[in-house]
């Protein structure tokens, strides 16, 4: 992909996703999350605690594959730190399951979600590792289509370091009002990019 076609394709994402800032949050689902702020770690009582281990193997895989491969920089070298270098975005963090885990593989990642509350309680979490909690950018209260209005100009251009090698929209989509603000949100923050689309969930890559 030409630099031309993709800033043209970058411009009409977020030409879509201007027009819809928030339309994508349902906010009865985020009264919903919100209310399990203080059982999210429960193994217990959160699903996505068993199912996180099968997504991060499939995202390492992925990631292995199409950007790791490719790299000849020595900052993936490090023993169970293979994302070192790569920006992450995690859309709709919840309680940051899955930010954790991509900052303990090295990502410098930054985590929306418009439950605040949800988020409040992510943040106290993380800051029980100090490996990890200095890599995580928390916004909560806020959608992906906010950040990309904050992140992109009114020519839909940003600064390549401003933009993300991952973006993972995981167990979210079925919780949107908006599926399609959703996903012109979170494509028009990824670098030159293909995807890998898998099911419900989604994880852009970089590809070089």
């Amino acid at each position: 992909m030409s630099a031309t076609g993709g800033t043209m394709r970058r411009l009409q994402r977020f030409e879509a996703c201007s027009r819809c800032r928030s339309f994508s949050v349902n906010m009865s689902e985020v009264d919903k999350f919100s209310a399990m702020s203080k059982i999210w770690w429960d193994p217990k009582k959160n699903p996505l605690i068993k199912m996180n281990p099968t997504r991060i193997a499939r995202i390492r895989q992925v990631v292995q594959n199409h950007i790791l491969s490719k790299r000849n920089d020595g900052l993936s070298d490090f023993p169970g730190k293979m994302f070192n270098g790569l920006k992450a975005l995690d859309v709709g963090c919840g309680g940051g399951l899955l930010s954790e885990s991509l900052a303990r593989l090295g990502a410098d990642v930054t985590a929306v979600d418009p439950s605040a509350e949800i988020v409040r309680m992510a943040m106290q979490h993380s800051q029980r590792d100090e490996q990890i909690a200095h890599k995580i950018n928390y916004r909560g209260g806020s959608s992906v289509e906010q950040l990309a209005s904050e992140i992109l100009d009114q020519h839909g251009k940003a600064s390549n370091s401003d933009l993300f090698d991952i973006v993972c929209v995981l167990e979210v989509i079925e919780h949107s009002s908006d599926p399609a603000s959703l996903l012109s949100g979170a494509s028009s923050l990824l670098k030159e990019t293909n995807r890998y689309l898998s099911g419900r969930d989604l994880v852009c890559f970089n590809y070089k």
